[in-house]
């Protein structure tokens, strides 16, 4: 089965999505025993939608079901809504203290800090507290108080954290709290195309 999944893909997924749709294209005119399935699946706060080509349902639902099975696996790593995700017992971890990090929050973690650097701060998943404050803001329909966006901004900096080979983190400050809305989905939807 052929998979490709949408909720903000990397340029690299779109690129091997093109790939892909052009192979498949060529494909299913010469294979007229592949069939063309669509599935959604809610996931990270998106609908990700997953367009395939098998050559019977059960193939087509097998490949859905690992793809979804990867995204329930990568929800439970980088969620901020869920409190015992994998990045929130991070950020609960003890200052100083090295925390193991599974594959994956390291490889994204890596990732967002060399962003960081190379954006001068502009791409910073340590910018939790603030975005809580903004989801806070949208429920209430105004504005955050700007002291308390203050006392959040303490808490923001790629330097509050450090990251040890080979897959230990250690939290540097207080207060920290990730959002991987900017990349985890990408990452996702690679993870989901791979499949």
């Amino acid at each position: 089965a052929i998979v490709a999944a949408s909720a903000m893909p990397s340029r690299a997924a779109l690129l091997a999505l093109a790939t892909l749709s052009l192979a498949v294209s060529t494909a299913a005119q010469s294979s007229p025993q592949l069939q063309r399935f669509e599935f959604d699946r809610p996931a990270m706060g998106v609908k990700f939608v997953f367009v395939l080509y098998a050559r019977s349902q059960a193939e087509a639902a097998d490949a859905i079901q690992r793809a979804a099975d990867r995204l329930i696996e990568l929800e439970n790593i980088f969620s901020d809504y869920k409190s015992n995700s994998e990045s929130m017992r991070l950020v609960a971890a003890q200052i100083g203290q090295p925390i193991q990090a599974s594959a994956d929050l390291w490889t994204l973690m890596a990732v967002s800090q060399k962003l960081s650097q190379e954006s001068d701060g502009a791409f910073d998943i340590t910018v939790g507290p603030v975005t809580q404050l903004w989801r806070l803001a949208r429920k209430r329909n105004r504005l955050p108080d700007q002291e308390a966006l203050k006392s959040a901004l303490k808490a923001v900096g790629s330097d509050g954290f450090e990251m040890v080979r080979p897959s230990s983190v250690i939290l540097k400050r207080g207060g920290m709290r990730l959002d991987f809305g900017g990349i985890a989905k990408g990452f996702a939807a690679d993870e989901c195309l791979a499949i």
